[in-house]
């Protein structure tokens, strides 16, 4: 299948007609408007509990030194500012059933019968790879990532005096770059369906 082939307009059934281009557009925005609204109503639900989120997340670099674990803010802003990326993206994580739902619901009719049947196993496919990369890569490589760099700060001689800005972009760009990876199969297998690659 070429390209080309990708972006064709299926053919309808007779009991169904194509929608004005407006009409779709109007669609569009309302799952966006929908994802937007989703995804701050997260955020805030994390905000609220920012405190036991910045616990939870500073557990693997408490578990390799206590010391270190108190972190530097150098920011007079600091505290706010990281809990709103804490909750931005641990709202992420939370409304992403929901961000992939939107997003199933905008695509669906555009889908055949048959491809309609295999949409939820998909999105629960792709939400639990997703939610399996993130506790892998929080649970089990984080931690031996931190006691690397720690390690190997100590080896040059330097004292470990690490920041609360510098520490929460690594780990939430680590946990969830890792969350990502796990999104690989779902996207190779699309990928095969379209024709774009062949296995």
């Amino acid at each position: 299948m070429a390209l080309r082939d990708v972006f064709k307009f299926r053919e309808l059934p007779e009991t169904e007609t194509s929608k004005p281009f407006l009409e779709h557009l109007e669609e569009l925005r309302w799952m966006i408007v929908k994802m937007a609204l989703t995804l701050i109503g997260a955020m805030i639900l994390c905000f609220a509990f920012r405190t036991t989120l910045v616990r939870v997340m500073q557990a693997p670099l408490r578990d390799v030194d206590p010391q270190v674990g108190a972190l530097k803010a150098l920011g007079i802003t600091d505290s706010f500012v990281i809990s709103f990326h804490l909750a931005f993206y641990a709202g992420i994580v939370i409304a992403f059933p929901l961000l992939l739902y939107f997003l199933a619901e905008f695509v669906l009719p555009a889908l055949t019968s048959i491809e309609r049947k295999f949409l939820l196993p998909a999105i629960l496919g792709s939400f639990g790879l997703f939610l399996v990369g993130v506790l892998l890569g929080y649970l089990w490589l984080l931690p031996k990532t931190i006691l690397f760099f720690f390690r190997d700060t100590q080896s040059l001689g330097w004292a470990p005096t690490w920041t609360v800005q510098e520490y929460y972009s690594f780990v939430t760009k680590f946990v969830l770059g890792f969350g990502l990876a796990f999104e690989l199969p779902v996207v190779v297998l699309a990928l095969v369906y379209f024709g774009l690659i062949t296995y």
